[in-house]
């Protein structure tokens, strides 16, 4: 592959990198929102927690 077509190649390690830097520079921007997060008390946290992921997860079974 790397002789035949290294265009492909190229195209993958720089989608790979491309995608790596965006997701660092998405959890920069988020780390602030996420600690925030974590000061809600667990009593409100965990059953909205509960809400979000259960649909999900059924979801995904089906």
């Amino acid at each position: 592959m790397f002789v035949n077509s290294p265009g492909v190649v190229y195209a993958i390690y720089t989608s790979v990198i491309v995608a790596s830097l965006m997701m660092f520079v998405f959890m920069l921007g988020s780390t602030r929102f996420l600690i925030q997060m974590l000061r809600v008390p667990r009593s409100i946290l965990l059953p909205c927690l509960f809400v979000v992921v259960r649909p999900l997860r059924t979801m995904r079974r089906s």
